[in-house]
Order: structure tokens, then sequence, then C-alpha cells
């Protein structure tokens, strides 16, 4: 993760952004496509636009997620967010597949998607101890027990076989 930030923030306030966004606030690149302006306030991202009514919600963002955002509002054009060069609006496949896919490639690191941001973030807010119904509500999930079989119980396993695995070589 340090490595694309760092080859993100190198590439410019979109990527540098982007790359904050998708790593720290756990929004789905869908969501994020369709975030303007009026959605980033005092250290809040508002998500109006989700695939469910639990995806419609404010998600904080660090400082340092929130100065990205900062950064790249004092360039960007238009309303969107993360739109087109020239401030329209962008899919998926557009402009932030473009951004991520050059990010990665200067880092070099290789399976980067968009969803993949997602587990992480998410798997992080598990491994610190966050609250299982939290963590759902932060990443617009209905149910939380969807959230720990999806997220959470597969980061269970991998931890479990990797203590095992760190057992048998002591």
């Amino acid at each position: 993760m340090r490595r694309l930030v760092d080859a993100a923030q190198a590439r410019g306030p979109y990527a540098y952004a982007l790359l904050n966004v998708l790593g720290y606030a756990g929004l789905r690149i869908d969501e994020i496509v369709n975030l303007t302006w009026d959605d980033i306030a005092g250290g809040q991202i508002t998500v109006r636009v989700s695939k469910s009514d639990a995806g419609l919600r404010s998600v904080g963002v660090d400082e340092i997620t929130a100065a990205a955002l900062e950064q790249l509002r004092e360039v960007a054009v238009g309303e969107y967010v993360f739109g087109k060069a020239d401030g329209t609006k962008t899919t998926r496949s557009g402009r932030p597949r473009y951004e991520l896919r050059k990010v990665a490639e200067a880092a070099g690191v290789e399976g980067v998607g968009f969803h993949r941001f997602r587990h992480t973030h998410i798997s992080m807010l598990a491994l610190e101890g966050g609250n299982e119904a939290a963590i759902a509500a932060r990443a617009g999930h209905t149910d939380a027990s969807f959230t720990k079989r999806r997220y959470i119980a597969p980061l269970d396993i991998a931890i479990a076989e990797l203590q095992q695995t760190t057992a048998r070589t002591r």
C-alpha cells in the first residue's frame, strides 16, 4: 500500500486522492465515481449514490485523505470529485481505472483492483478490533453477518493459518 500511495502522490492530485479514498475510506468504485464536491466536507464523505439504501451513508476520513481531497479540489474542474479531465462524470472503466493501472505499474505492484482496496480497508478495521456492526455500517452493508462472512472470517482463517505456520517453524 505504501508503494502504491507513493506512486500515486508522484502521479498527481487525482491519483493521490483516488488511492487514499480507495484505501482509507473503503468506498465502492461506483460510489466514488458519483461523488460530487458537495459530498465532501468536514472530514466526511457523504455517499448519496450506492447500490443499496445501507450504502447511503457518511464516512469519516483521516487527515491525510482529507488533505489529499483538498489538494485535488484546488485543481479540479467540474462538480465530480473523480470526474474526467474536463470535469464531466466518468465511469469505473474510465479515468479511475486508467489512473489505478498507471499507479500500479509505477509502483511495480500486480493484481491491483478497486475491490481489493475495499477488502483491505475492511480487513484493517477488523484487525484493529473494530466492532463488526460498525464496520458493516461503514462499508454500507445491511447485514453485519455478510461483512463477517465475506471480509472478516477469511481474515481470521488467514491469521490462524499464519499462526500455525509460525508455530511449526519455531
